[in-house]
């Protein structure tokens, strides 16, 4: 009714969505993913997921990334995905000396044992359709953190949803996360 009106010209239906999240529940640990990447293991990893295009926003996934590894945590990126901005964001975590800190995974046909591999999962898109990542993201059990750009569709385990507004800059986001891996931390 939101799209067409109460009363469409045409007909039509809608059709779901459809996901298959079974492979989540044979994904490697935490310890294993780790290892297969080269993080060390005491390094707590914070990823992403998507293809490498502006609105995914991973200039801002670096900057955030580099207040987080300032605020003292000992963390890790991992960036999964390939697309015409790659060569830049490379060019940007080089030109900020953290490239030992940052991996490129590339494109990957199975997303879920890079999740096993990560603490949080960012979505700092200037907009999105849903979001498909964060489901899965909450499917490995991955909290996100995500930007309120993103459909608050993506909301599928509430406690695993974490919104923040671009607006609010990545030394806040950088905050945000360092609480997230605390409590985390306290959880365990």
């Amino acid at each position: 009714e939101s799209l067409f009106g109460r009363k469409p010209k045409k007909a039509f239906r809608v059709l779901y969505y459809g996901m298959d999240f079974t492979p989540f529940s044979s994904r490697p640990s935490t310890e294993e993913a780790k290892q297969r990447l080269g993080i060390s293991p005491e390094r707590r990893v914070i990823g992403h997921v998507g293809r490498f295009v502006p609105v995914k926003n991973h200039r801002f996934i670096v900057e955030c990334f580099e207040k987080v590894l300032a605020n003292g945590t000992n963390a890790h990126l991992l960036l999964v995905g390939d697309g015409p901005s790659l060569g830049d964001v490379r060019q940007q975590v080089a030109s900020r000396g953290i490239s030992d800190r940052v991996t490129f995974a590339g494109a990957q046909s199975s997303v879920v044992p890079f999740f096993s591999a990560m603490d949080i999962s960012l979505l700092p898109s200037h907009w999105e359709g849903l979001g498909l990542v964060a489901l899965e993201s909450q499917a490995a059990g991955v909290p996100t953190v995500a930007s309120t750009a993103v459909p608050e569709e993506i909301r599928a385990i509430p406690r695993l949803v974490h919104r923040f507004p671009l607006s609010s800059g990545a030394a806040a986001w950088a905050d945000g996360i360092a609480r997230l891996l605390e409590e985390a931390d306290h959880r365990h």
